[in-house]
């Protein structure tokens, strides 16, 4: 539809070329056309550019950082990588498939993570197991505000906890199944 905007436009523009009044006019009426009944609502749709500042936390660290929740209504898959500025380690995710990420899905621990966010979100697991998460490199996990309680109560007290979030280092976890904080 935008192309076809555009070719009318291009071909408008010829036309004025030969025409004797006023091409302000015809450039005006070209314009309000364009806005009133053109393919992109006025004002333009737009996103925050804000970053969080617990994001600037987990810089310098070592091992890949899994953002919680993956995705979701209201989450663009994507966010996470431009939130990625902020901190400049490996993210454990697939941008353009939103979901389970290197197997982490594989045990009820994983599985519950990866559902934050999602309608029909899972049962959170008795006992914590982060050993796929270890397995796959994924040392430190980082959960938006909204689900941060929720997750204290299956992986207790995080590491470290900003305006935005909080982040949980996994390495201080079991390698075990059922391995306790």
């Amino acid at each position: 539809m935008l192309v076809g905007h555009l070719a009318l436009v291009v071909l408008a523009a010829k036309g004025v070329l030969n025409w004797k009044r006023s091409s302000i006019a015809v450039a005006s009426l070209i314009g309000i056309e364009m806005i009133s009944a053109g393919p992109v609502p006025l004002p333009f749709p737009t996103t925050s550019a804000e970053i969080s500042p617990v994001f600037f936390e987990a810089a310098g660290k070592e091992g890949r950082l899994l953002v919680l929740p993956v995705g979701g209504p209201g989450l663009h898959p994507q966010r996470a990588l431009y939130e990625q500025r902020a901190h400049a380690r490996d993210l454990a995710l697939r941008p353009n498939v939103p979901g389970p990420v290197l197997g982490i899905d594989r045990n009820p621990t994983g599985k519950w993570l990866c559902s934050l966010g999602q309608p029909g979100r899972l049962k959170a697991p008795d006992i914590p197991d982060v050993s796929a998460f270890l397995k796959a490199n994924i040392t430190t996990i980082l959960v938006r505000e909204q689900w941060v309680t929720e997750v204290i109560e299956v992986l207790g007290d995080p590491d470290l906890r900003a305006e935005g979030g909080a982040i949980w280092e996994l390495t201080r976890l079991s390698l075990e199944p059922g391995g306790a904080i």
